[in-house]
């Protein structure tokens, strides 16, 4: 009988250890980033096709776990034509403290006459350093262009610490 009981106790215990991990809190995170250094060659295959890479910073409002986010770098690649801008990449964010949160996120944009319009996209993390490590997020975002090549942001999610990311 102790036995039956130890183990009813230990899996209950379990299960709330589990419910407890599996918890994620909103947040909301939004900012802009500057315009990019970019690379770009055309794809060949037909005219306004081209492919590019890029890097750049971003400014950030946004707290983790009370922890306020102070900016961080982006490194993209881009398929681009005259419709679309579709981008994948890495968003580093540094919070207070130097603990870092890695991101990787996919976006598109739409073209007109050359011009970029709004955009759509998903991020999820993939790693985190410090009080950070082992962050499991994920979302999505809505970009829109600004004045001079900058680019703001507004992005939801949901997050939980300690979780089973992996880290880069």
């Amino acid at each position: 009988m102790k036995t039956i009981i130890t183990a009813i106790v230990c899996a209950c215990a379990l299960l709330a250890v589990a419910a407890a991990a599996s918890t994620k809190t909103s947040y909301t995170l939004s900012g802009a980033c500057a315009k990019p250094d970019v690379q770009s060659i055309p794809a060949g295959d037909k005219a306004g096709h081209a492919f590019a890479i890029g890097r750049g910073s971003c400014t950030v409002k946004d707290q983790i776990d009370g922890v306020m986010g102070s900016g961080g770098t982006f490194a993209e690649s881009d398929d681009v034509t005259a419709a679309r801008i579709k981008a994948r990449g890495i968003y580093v964010e540094t919070f207070a403290g130097g603990d870092k949160v890695l991101y990787e996120y996919r976006l598109t944009f739409t073209m007109s006459n050359g011009v970029m319009q709004s955009g759509k996209g998903k991020f999820k993390a993939v790693g985190g350093t410090g009080k950070m490590t082992g962050i499991d997020a994920k979302g999505t975002c809505a970009y829109t262009p600004a004045t001079g090549g900058e680019v703001n942001f507004t992005c939801t999610g949901e997050y939980a610490l300690g979780g089973a990311a992996s880290t880069h």
